[in-house]
């Protein structure tokens, strides 16, 4: 059974209020060159009610205080292990928001840290594993959101990418579970949109069957699944033929139609990927405008 969602706030705040109104520019010019102000810092930091006791141990991992065991990820988002006297939990550090995201997680919707806090119990709660939340804090400088942490337990299994090991009728089982596993959530009204080889964990049961730990669930959606959003969510997947057989096989649905909604959904991402260039194409021109050249 899922563990209740009570969970513990606490709240710190370090530096001193800013003082008066600032201009539009200026405060547009500070954000794009990354330099601090002397605004006010506030971290606010939400503990899962089983680890109440290790508020200290959190904050020193906001702080940059705690030592990391492990990296596995280095890139957008930093990722990595620690050790909490006999536990293991896994910490993601989420990179820094444009300015539009940050003012939009201040005042319109909640972080990619809360989300994958709180989503984590909707997952448990209907039946999909996923790891355990343990904390997430957010770090506001100015007012304004800057930085997510997330923490959750360490699941030690490995990810569909390495399932080089298994033979061919190990590999067909899996793929067959991980169709069934994925129309059962599909059909619980939950659709992962970064539903990745990375991010589903596995392990083989005493059956010869297998079970799957999804991870990294910040990108979810919960409604009632629609052909068009299960296909946008699968084009991220390794779809292998026999997975989208066995997929519609388990929910009805036809696999033409099924296949014209993943070619959508792949023109689709394309589309995004290229909104996204332009967009960071765009921040990069505006950095460029703000930042002073160097002297000789």
């Amino acid at each position: 059974m899922p563990r209740p969602a009570r969970r513990q706030a606490v709240e710190t705040t370090r530096g001193e209020s800013a003082g008066g109104g600032f201009h539009i520019v200026t405060a547009i010019a500070k954000f794009a060159q990354g330099e601090e102000t002397h605004a006010t810092m506030r971290t606010k930091i939400v503990i899962d009610s089983d680890h109440a006791g290790s508020k200290d141990f959190v904050t020193a991992i906001v702080q940059g205080r705690a030592e990391a065991v492990r990296t596995f990820c280095d890139q957008r988002n930093v990722v990595y292990l620690v050790r909490h006297g006999d536990e293991e939990w896994v910490v993601k550090r989420f990179k820094r928001p444009t300015l539009i995201n940050r003012f939009a997680y201040t005042c319109l919707r909640p972080s990619k840290a809360k989300r994958a806090y709180l989503y984590s119990y909707r997952y448990l709660a209907k039946g999909i594993d996923t790891a355990r939340s343990v904390a997430y804090a957010e770090v506001h400088r100015g007012g304004f959101f800057h930085t997510g942490y997330y923490i959750s337990e360490y699941t030690p299994l490995p990810d569909l990418t390495q399932v080089y090991d298994l033979d061919e009728g190990e590999r067909r089982t899996l793929f067959r579970d991980f169709a069934a596993f994925t129309a059962r959530m599909h059909e619980a009204g939950i659709i992962d949109m970064d539903y990745n080889v990375r991010n589903v964990l596995w392990r083989r049961t005493v059956d010869g069957h297998y079970r799957f730990t999804l991870v990294d669930i910040n990108r979810t959606k919960f409604r009632s699944p629609r052909p068009k959003d299960c296909a946008m969510a699968l084009t991220t997947n390794v779809a292998l033929d026999e997975f989208i057989d066995e997929y519609c096989r388990i929910r009805g649905i036809d696999r033409q139609r099924f296949d014209k909604l993943l070619q959508l959904g792949h023109k689709r991402l394309d589309r995004r990927f290229a909104r996204r260039r332009r967009l960071r194409s765009i921040w990069h021109g505006i950095k460029r405008l703000f930042t002073r050249p160097k002297a000789d």
